[in-house]
């Protein structure tokens, strides 16, 4: 059984859909074949314990927290910003037009 943890990352998140969950255990999702080619990271999960609600991220994962990940996490301010402008530019270079943020999700024990 897995533990409860947040997932924290630098990018954009879209919903899945129902239809989509195949292609990303897969992993053949069309985000994920994105992500791999332009070096980003890729992550989707289910962020709700009463209702479905996957989400995939896609940039650049910051950290994962919890008792099965890291207890903690500390990233200097001079990576944040390097992470974050090279997340940017990949991101617009690959034609997404959404503005990137800093996601936190918390992933319950489901």
């Amino acid at each position: 059984m897995s533990q409860e943890f947040v997932t924290i990352y630098f990018g954009l998140k879209f919903p899945v859909k129902e239809e989509e969950i195949k292609a990303l255990q897969k992993k053949e999702h069309s985000y994920q074949i994105t992500a791999r080619k332009l070096g980003l990271d890729c992550y989707w999960g289910d962020f709700s314990p009463f209702v479905d609600e996957y989400y995939v991220f896609i940039g650049k994962e910051i950290g994962r927290l919890g008792c099965e990940e890291e207890w903690n996490k500390e990233v200097s301010e001079a990576e944040l910003v390097r992470s974050i402008e090279t997340t940017k530019a990949t991101l617009k270079g690959a034609g997404f037009k959404e503005k990137p943020k800093l996601l936190m999700h918390f992933q319950p024990d489901i």
